[in-house]
């Protein structure tokens, strides 16, 4: 990265462009213009006959549009065809990986909400939970074919946490609590790029005739769990509200019957302790982070302290702060 007093990026940071401009050899990575200039730019896009068989925005729009600058040291952009010119290696190594490349979310259940769940039970003591369920069910089954059945608790739950907050873990996965009420906000932040919120097309196109109703069910993936009943999905909503109620509630009855089956089933329940205080904790550096973006022109946060104070006025680079 260059240095704050480089010109290039004094120049930036200042927000005073007399012409649209964009840089030689980082094609449309970065372009810089007064409002008026880029819509002017982007009109002409729109209306350019050649706008289909464009393959990007600059070979839409005629040669004059833009001033091209040769300079731009301070500037980086790392395309494919730069990785693939000086750093072969690291382009090689991309090229056959980018569908290994996936992202997970997961859910951790209390203790207490898992046995009331699988066992569609609206109440449970402590002889039921001593003589009728396992301890820490939930991390063994999650963890059989890793670590297979010979392993106790406090492997697994190691082995979790690496899953959670792993140098890998925490830029390809997110675990939430089941109890929560609602899946996070700030999913496209936390994984880097947009999450699609409807169901992708398996791309088979299907006749209008027979109509959906009289279609047959597709067939159930052995991988999705046994198909449950109509009966088990209408109490499970209820058993789930419950199950919340319980772990938030401070009567008596209520955290003796939580604590008895947090202690039955220590490593699952320090699993949940922590999926929820490791969410809680990004949240909080989200939040700051926004804070920090916000004291930048066009940062992603809001700049409360000062109000609607533009950012560009703010850390704008004149002879007067100087």
């Amino acid at each position: 990265m260059g240095l704050r007093q480089d010109a290039l990026i004094s120049y930036l940071r200042r927000g005073e462009y007399p012409t649209l401009t964009r840089w030689e050899g980082l094609q449309d990575a970065l372009f810089a213009g007064s409002k008026a200039e880029i819509t002017a730019a982007i009109t002409q896009v729109l209306r350019s006959p050649q706008v289909k068989g464009a393959k990007d925005f600059i070979s839409a729009v005629s040669s004059d549009t833009f001033q091209v600058d040769p300079t731009h040291d301070a500037l980086a952009f790392y395309d494919t065809d730069t990785l693939e010119r000086k750093y072969p290696k690291v382009a090689d190594a991309m090229n056959p990986s980018r569908a290994s490349g996936l992202q997970n979310i997961g859910t951790v259940p209390h203790p207490y909400t898992l046995q009331t769940v699988n066992a569609l039970r609206e109440s449970i003591d402590i002889s039921w939970v001593r003589r009728e369920t396992k301890r820490d069910e939930w991390l063994r089954k999650l963890f059989k074919d890793l670590l297979g059945t010979g392993v106790g608790g406090t492997p697994r739950l190691i082995k979790f946490k690496e899953a959670v907050a792993g140098e890998h873990a925490t830029a390809h996965s997110v675990w939430m609590t089941a109890e929560r009420e609602s899946v996070p906000q700030d999913l496209d932040w936390w994984f880097g790029f947009a999450i699609p919120h409807n169901a992708t097309d398996d791309g088979k196109s299907e006749t209008p005739v027979p109509g959906p109703e009289r279609r047959p069910k597709p067939q159930h993936d052995p991988n999705d769990g046994p198909i449950p009943k109509e009966d088990d999905l209408v109490q499970e909503p209820a058993l789930l509200q419950k199950a919340r109620d319980i772990i938030k509630s401070k009567a008596d009855e209520d955290v003796r019957i939580r604590n008895t089956v947090e202690a039955w089933n220590l490593a699952d329940a320090e699993a949940w302790r922590f999926a929820r205080a490791y969410m809680a904790r990004s949240r909080v550096e989200r939040l700051k982070w926004e804070e920090e973006e916000s004291k930048y022109a066009g940062g992603a946060g809001i700049d409360k302290e000062n109000g609607p104070r533009s950012g560009w006025t703010r850390w704008a680079d004149t002879d007067e702060e100087e």
